[in-house]
Formats: structure tokens, C-alpha cells, sequence
């Protein structure tokens, strides 16, 4: 189930960054899973909200 959490690679991500000084070449796997989270739940949240506003 922690695989399509996005908040597990955000995490990976930011202890890369602040403590390990980790570039964007070593943190690229951890981006492309949230892009794939995000084109998913994007248009569904946009969806939703235009069906309760109506």
C-alpha cells in the first residue's frame, strides 16, 4: 500500500536533499512515481469537484 502513497517518496526525496546532499540525478526514481500518482489524481479531484459544484 506504501507504493502509491506520495508522501513516502517526498520523504525519500527531502532526506536525499538536506542530509545526504543527494543531486537530481540520484533522486530522479523517486519523481517519476509521484508524476504517475499526480496525473491520476489530478483530473479525478477535478472531476469530483465539478460534479458537487453542479
Amino acid at each position: 500500500m506504501t507504493l502509491i502513497n506520495p508522501l513516502r517518496y517526498f520523504l525519500i526525496i527531502v532526506r536525499g536533499v538536506f542530509l545526504e546532499g543527494a543531486g537530481i540525478d540520484q533522486l530522479a526514481p523517486q519523481y517519476w512515481p509521484m508524476v504517475v500518482i499526480a496525473l491520476f489524481n489530478l483530473p479525478l479531484a477535478g472531476w469530483l469537484f465539478r460534479r458537487r459544484m453542479y
